[in-house]
This record gives C-alpha cells, sequence and structure tokens, in this order.
C-alpha cells in the first residue's frame, strides 16, 4: 500500500488504533479502513468492489480504486 501511494506522490498516514491510512495528494484525502467495503474521498463516501485487508503484516488496498482516487487513469487492455 505505502508504495502504491507514494509513487503517485502521496503522503500516508497509518492509525493502528482504527485501523486506517489516510493519503493525501495535494488537495485530495483518501481514507481507507482495513475490512470495510467504504472509502473516503474529500469527505464523500464511495463503496469499494473489496475492503483493504492484511496478510501477513502488509496492508492490501484495492489498486484501480486507489489509483483512480489519486488522478489516475486505469485502462485495462
Amino acid at each position: 500500500m505505502r508504495a502504491i501511494f507514494e509513487a503517485m506522490g502521496a503522503t500516508i498516514e497509518w492509525s493502528n488504533k482504527t485501523k486506517t491510512v489516510k493519503a493525501t495528494n495535494g488537495s485530495t484525502v483518501v481514507s481507507l479502513t482495513l475490512n470495510r467495503k467504504e472509502a473516503i474521498i474529500n469527505g464523500t463516501k464511495r463503496e469499494l468492489d473489496v475492503p483493504g485487508k492484511s496478510v501477513n503484516g502488509r496492508t492490501l488496498v484495492p489498486l484501480r480504486f486507489v489509483s483512480e482516487s489519486l488522478g489516475a487513469t486505469v485502462e485495462w487492455k
């Protein structure tokens, strides 16, 4: 997760208490809590296809959602 956000120029904050990651890139703020099928982008709730989760000490998040939330265009070929 950290590698994705940072590669897109975002800074991240992690709350171990709430299991929430917050990524900030310019004026865009994305908040995602593990095991929840919703995220918040600039105060607006968005439903996720799958929730973020922790596997073997790594945090996994939906790549397409994160990328598009931070302004990238995702194409499948």
